[in-house]
């Protein structure tokens, strides 16, 4: 056995070895009770289950050790299975339970992952918590590998043997999830660097909706058809999001059609549009206002009407707009003008008889 990975009981499993080992269990208990103590009087956290493994591993170890290094002295009999080295294994194992008790109280029970990710909806905070368990379980199950590994050396396994295990593991692992690895680092993405967060609404190439849960593999969107959909993190973060929650104020465009008789009362109606923009408390003044004359169509004479809402509120939105809307009507109707509509208009030769173009009309209706 190699003495320089593992600890050498032997100092514990004889005579006054045993007292000392005895007396350094009182004095970690001690102190354990003294830290428990302090926190609970400060309320703070609880470690009342961090002694428990600690104590079991060594007490195991010392008790065992000197358990059979007594049964060995006073008889003849052969432990099986490399006795020597099970005081070493209960350590491991304890010292093992210890730190994964211990990423337990520091990762989900402290406050330690909130000091660097800020928590401001519930929601944030079930995020924070799935992650915190999903860290604290990737933490445990590399403490257990290690511990395994270290088990395996203390039974005299060589480390190059070992080694090469696991690195033939881990590449086959990887290879294996790599799409399951790629949506766990890019939840992680999205909880760090918080393009979005639960409650907000968002819009990407392919489909718009509320952020209902950002979970370890999946995104979780309720759409405006109230049909939640799952998308993978790793495609969640290769999208380019627009974060609509965040804007501060929505755009009225609109294009007011106009007959082409009416060409001669553009301009009054332009003028009169602007006017009622300008002092209407709904429209952001700050943003510049367009009404522009721009465009000839096939049927009828664009005038381009752009805007910017004080809200961003969609309802508070809605409501303005349809006063804009209305008003528009109004005013096109009171300079005697009037919307055109998709319309073709038909030039007869001069000459075409009476009996032919009545002939063209019945046809026209058959």
């Amino acid at each position: 056995m190699d003495n320089s990975v593992v600890l050498d009981l032997d100092f514990f499993s004889k005579g006054i070895g045993v007292i000392y080992g005895t007396l350094l269990l009182i004095f970690i208990y001690l102190l354990f009770s003294l830290t428990e103590y302090f926190f609970k009087k400060k309320k703070k956290l609880s470690i009342k289950n961090l002694k428990k493994p600690l104590l079991f591993g060594l007490a195991g170890s010392i008790y065992s050790s000197f358990i059979i290094d007594l049964f060995k002295v006073t008889t003849s009999y052969k432990l099986p299975l490399r006795s020597d080295l099970w005081p070493y294994i209960i350590l491991q194992i304890g010292i093992a339970l210890f730190l994964c008790r211990l990423s337990t109280l520091v990762l989900i029970k402290s406050s330690f992952i909130k000091s660097f990710i800020k928590v401001k909806t519930k929601g944030d905070l079930q995020e924070l918590k799935e992650y915190s368990e999903f860290l604290n379980r990737v933490v445990c199950f590399l403490i257990l590998a290690v511990t395994l590994i270290v088990v395996g050396i203390t039974f005299g396994i060589k480390t190059s043997s070992l080694s090469a295990l696991f690195g033939g593991l881990a590449i086959g692992l990887s290879l294996a999830t790599q799409k399951f690895l790629q949506n766990i680092i890019g939840g992680l993405v999205l909880v760090i660097t918080r393009p979005f967060k639960i409650d907000d609404f968002i819009e990407t190439s392919s489909f718009s909706g509320i952020v209902e849960n950002i979970g370890i593999f999946y995104t979780k969107i309720r759409t405006l058809e109230n049909i939640p959909v799952f998308i993978p993190n790793y495609e969640m973060t290769n999208k380019n999001v627009s974060q609509l929650t965040q804007r501060t104020e929505r755009r009225i465009k609109a294009d007011v059609t106009l007959r082409y008789e009416d060409l001669d009362k553009v301009k009054n109606i332009i003028k009169n549009i602007k006017e009622f923009l300008t002092i209407n408390s709904g429209i952001d003044q700050n943003q510049t206002i367009y009404v522009k004359f721009y465009k000839w169509d096939s049927s009828s004479i664009n005038i381009l009407v752009k805007c910017y809402t004080n809200t961003s509120d969609y309802e508070e939105f809605l409501d303005i707009q349809e006063e804009v809307f209305l008003k528009i009507s109004k005013i096109v109707i009171e300079e005697g003008g009037d919307f055109a509509f998709n319309s073709t208009t038909i030039y007869l030769p001069p000459n075409l008889k009476k009996d032919a173009i009545e002939d063209i009309l019945k046809n026209e209706k058959s």
